[in-house]
């Protein structure tokens, strides 16, 4: 739990900085000072095809800007070898 704090406080951070509502109540808010979680491959591959989708419907020039980029996980995660989640509605 503490490692999706972490990396949803520093979400919240972003979403603050561009001036997007984000509810912090549900999460609490903290600094990374711990081991980062584990990130199967696959599930970092599905998130971010998910993410270039939304953006391609919601900021076009931004999704042509990261189309081609190759994602870097946020330093909370570890990545490791994995197959997308069991839980993912469509993996």
């Amino acid at each position: 739990m503490a490692a999706l704090d972490c990396y949803l406080s520093r979400v919240l951070d972003e979403a603050l900085a561009r001036g997007y509502h984000f509810d912090r109540s549900k999460i609490r808010y903290r600094r990374c000072r711990h081991a980062p979680a584990r990130l199967a491959a696959g599930q970092l591959a599905y998130e971010w095809k998910h993410l270039l989708a939304k953006l391609a419907v919601r900021d076009p020039i931004r999704w042509k800007a990261e189309r081609r980029r190759r994602v870097q996980p946020h330093t909370c995660f570890r990545v490791v070898p994995g197959a997308v989640a069991a839980w993912e509605r469509s993996a």
